[in-house]
């Protein structure tokens, strides 16, 4: 996993003032330039205009506040930061993108900078092409090109020099040798534009990002003809909405929005516990869910469990994908996993009875069948959160359940590890499978990670509850928690932690504080009851001595 984002160095700032662009950056790790493309190729139009996916969609947001991208950006435009513009940028073999000027960003007063991350089949012969120092002409290059007669759809680069250099003569064609997942940082009034001939379809990311003080407009869609917006630029009245991703200000009277939430109900998850119940099938639908939960945890940005009964011989849906990751367990019943590359090959077939599980990456096409003649119960829980640098992120996986060996003379909590591995959203997905003797446990205690439980046979008891074979428990990070079998029977069952380091820093801060303050409440309570517990003890003593030392009447 990266630790850092690359930068140009120590001079970044005095580099970017002066060239107008740092590149390469290393931003991106190839599974999440896969994971990025795969969700922006599911989106539908984005919100007010058609650079508002960032401030409509989570999932995109987080990508363009990935806090080292933002450290290299309040270098290069200091700490108070608006995200106003995300779009995908798709160029197929030999096209070509004329010389510009970005609209929105041509201010002569400067205060933006513009992010492109080569996502796919990115290269020398497909990465965006610069003049460098051109942020400092004080004219687009539409403007140079209409007062000089240029048609617009002269693109050769000889030409694009030849009026820098008329301007400033140490002004040079750059082409930043760049792979996937690598970004060109730059100013944006800059000079740009790109001559795909890589051999293969090449596709991008534009983030676009400006000074707090600065304001954006939408430009004037009737000047915009043939693909090219044409000099004098025209803007409408209303301002781009935004979202305001470092500092506090907005004397630009920016249109900011709050963060887009990943969760459909944005609510903080509690400690969630189902004992065990039997569930009906649904006859006539033949497959009936059962919702569970659904909001964020300080760990994770959205988390969804329910249980579902499956009939005989259906399927709840063709193969599909999804921007969450998920976690499925067979509770009842013979179930057949199907995991595919798309909505329509037959693809990998797993068979999975009572206890075993399996886990989809995002954008994994998979679905369940019941093949059998008798229903399938089964849960399921599915999460997002911020898309982390990592190499190797575990793929389809599938664990089947067996009742373990478990060596004599061993500890009445007996715990065997049987998944371990980061994945795109989280450091790591852990899972052990447990067995827990008459009168076993643990202490009750708080884990920075959330956890799940689901109980394959036996009884425990936790969060004051006794919770048989079937039963689900849900501890969201900070949740005091802990355990006990109180029967007479080994109860075995099955743990999952998510462990990850995400949420924006002010969310997390503003989450951190609310719950300390309801983690500290629980302890103080409870310190309370132990309080006033040993108070009534000693005032049992104390009467008892006293009336041992009366004499007898």
């Amino acid at each position: 996993m990266m630790d850092s984002l690359a930068s140009p160095g120590a001079n970044t700032r005095a580099l970017f003032a002066s060239q107008g662009f740092l590149a390469p950056v290393a931003l991106y790790t190839k599974p999440q330039c896969e994971l990025i493309l795969r969700h922006f190729r599911s989106l539908r139009a984005p919100y007010a205009w058609w650079k508002g996916y960032a401030i409509c969609d989570r999932f995109i947001y987080d990508i363009a506040t990935r806090p080292a991208l933002l450290d290299v950006l309040k270098q290069v435009l200091g700490p108070e930061l608006v995200l106003w513009g995300a779009m995908l940028i798709e160029r197929d073999l030999g096209q070509v993108h004329i010389w510009h000027t970005d609209f929105e960003s041509s201010a002569l007063s400067g205060g933006f900078a513009s992010v492109w991350v080569g996502l796919e089949n990115t290269s020398a012969g497909s990465s965006l092409q610069l003049i460098s120092g051109s942020h400092h002409f004080g004219k687009p290059i539409q403007q140079v090109m209409y007062e000089s007669g240029v048609p617009r759809i002269e693109t050769s680069t000889a030409t694009v020099a030849n009026l820098a250099s008329k301007i400033d003569p140490t002004a040079q064609f750059v082409q930043p040798a760049v792979s996937d997942g690598d970004a060109i940082v730059f100013d944006g009034r800059l000079w740009h534009g790109s001559e795909n001939t890589s051999g293969r379809k090449r596709t991008a990311l534009l983030l676009q990002y400006v000074k707090s003080d600065t304001p954006v407009f939408i430009p004037d869609m009737s000047q915009y003809e043939e693909g090219q917006w044409h000099w004098p630029f025209r803007f409408t009245t209303k301002r781009a909405p935004s979202i305001l991703v470092s500092g506090v200000g907005n004397s630009a009277g920016h249109d900011l929005l709050v963060a887009p939430s990943a969760c459909s109900q944005n609510n903080p998850l509690k400690t969630f516990v189902d004992r065990g119940s039997d569930y009906a099938e649904d006859a006539v639908a033949r497959w009936r869910p059962y919702p569970f939960f659904s909001g964020y945890t300080t760990n994770v940005e959205a988390m969804e469990s329910h249980l579902s009964v499956l009939s005989a011989g259906h399927s709840p849906h063709p193969p599909h994908a999804h921007v969450e990751e998920e976690l499925l367990l067979v509770l009842d019943g013979v179930a057949e996993i199907l995991i595919t590359d798309d909505d329509r090959s037959e693809g990998r077939v797993e068979v999975l009875g009572p206890g075993s599980f399996v886990y989809h990456p995002a954008y994994q096409h998979h679905t369940i069948r019941n093949r059998s003649d008798a229903p399938v119960t089964y849960v399921m829980l599915k999460w997002q959160s911020c898309p982390l640098e990592v190499e190797a992120p575990l793929q389809s996986h599938v664990f089947h359940w067996g009742r373990p060996n478990v060596p004599e003379g061993s500890d009445p909590f007996w715990v065997r590890v049987v998944l371990e591995a980061p994945t795109a959203y989280l450091t790591k997905l852990h899972a052990h499978q447990t067995v827990l003797q008459p009168g076993g446990g643990y202490a009750a205690h708080f884990d920075e990670h959330d956890v799940a439980i689901i109980v394959i046979s036996g009884t425990i008891r936790t969060a004051g509850q006794d919770v048989g074979p079937r039963g689900i428990v849900f501890f969201p990070a900070g949740e005091l928690h802990g355990m006990h079998n109180p029967g007479l029977e080994t109860a075995h069952y099955l743990v999952f932690e998510f462990h990850a380091p995400c949420r924006s820093e002010e969310t997390r801060k503003i989450i951190r504080r609310a719950d300390d303050l309801s983690i500290w409440a629980r302890v103080k309570n409870i310190l309370r009851k132990q309080k006033r517990a040993v108070q009534l003890k000693r005032w049992t003593e104390n009467r008892i001595k006293r009336f041992r030392r009366q004499p007898p009447q």
